[in-house]
């Protein structure tokens, strides 16, 4: 028997979209009951945006990873009267986020016949997606990048369907969430089995442009959890125990690094590094950015 506990993106190939794909559909009825870093940072990623910008162009705003529903509740509470593109990888994540918002919007009589006119769902690979057929206002994703196999050319792509004055919003754990699981497993010789996290300087290194203009916010927050056993539970919980890299611990090797976390402290501390991005177009951008996408 063997076990994982991983957090981070996915390998390549379809194969791998479509594990993480069925692994979040099978925790969308539990997400929201256990999601409490991803609920907290879609506000926190609101109130940066509201914080950092003084205008946003009209048009369409575009959500991808929308999981289910933390940031498009708040999309739609801060833009009533915008056309909303929600998009997710998982159809069942896609599904459950669509009852929410009807749940949300509807009168309790309308609920299973009538969705908003200006809220828009599709399945949809975040990396994938073609050129739209219209630039968008805003683009918008949360704990999302985290799984590309190349994040930054996808961010790099959203900031070029972006319309002059638009912006680009997004929320990721990064390199540095973990340290007190990655201490454990230095001091014990076992394989650290978290994933790849993306590193934020590259990023922002990477979307520097003379017609961008970027701005970070970098926490780590920490979160106490009874004992090691529950943090794990708790990343299942949330279908992010998919192993990218195929690392794994027998269950001699799990078993000590729940026992070396919990004699660590009591409660188990961990902490997540977390990482807000807000990146606009020049409004007198030029007609490509130069990325060559």
């Amino acid at each position: 028997m063997r076990q994982t506990a991983i957090v981070g993106k996915l390998g390549e190939g379809m194969n791998c979209k479509a594990q993480i794909a069925a692994t979040f559909g099978q925790a969308a009825s539990q997400y929201d009951r256990y999601a409490h870093l991803q609920r907290q940072y879609a506000e926190k990623l609101m109130a940066f945006l509201r914080a950092k910008h003084s205008s946003l162009p009209p048009g369409r705003i575009l959500e991808i990873g929308c999981g289910t529903g933390f940031i498009t509740q708040q999309l739609r509470a801060q833009f009533p009267d915008r056309a909303l593109e929600i998009t997710d990888l998982s159809p069942a994540m896609l599904a459950f986020c669509q009852q929410q918002m009807q749940r949300l919007d509807t009168p309790e009589a309308a609920r299973r016949d009538r969705q908003p006119a200006n809220l828009h769902f599709r399945q949809m690979d975040g990396e994938a997606m073609m050129t739209p057929p219209a630039p968008y206002a805003m683009i918008v994703t949360g704990f999302t990048i985290q799984w590309f196999n190349h994040p930054l050319a996808a961010l790099q792509r959203y900031l070029e369907w972006l319309q002059p004055g638009g912006i680009l919003l997004v929320a990721f754990p990064d390199d540095r969430s973990f340290p007190e699981w990655r201490l454990v497993c230095q001091e014990r010789h076992l394989p650290f089995t978290g994933n790849p996290l993306p590193a934020t300087q590259s990023l922002v290194d990477g979307l520097r442009h003379p017609a961008v203009q970027i701005q970070i916010q970098q926490e780590m927050p920490s979160y106490t959890y009874r004992c090691a056993a529950d943090f794990f539970r708790g990343l299942k919980a949330i279908g992010v125990h998919y192993s990218a890299q195929g690392r794994r611990l027998t269950t001699a090797q799990f078993r000590q690094l729940l026992h070396d976390l919990d004699r660590r402290s009591q409660p188990v501390v961990m902490s997540y590094g977390i990482t807000l991005l807000l990146a606009q177009v020049n409004p007198h951008r030029p007609d490509k950015l130069g990325w060559g996408q």
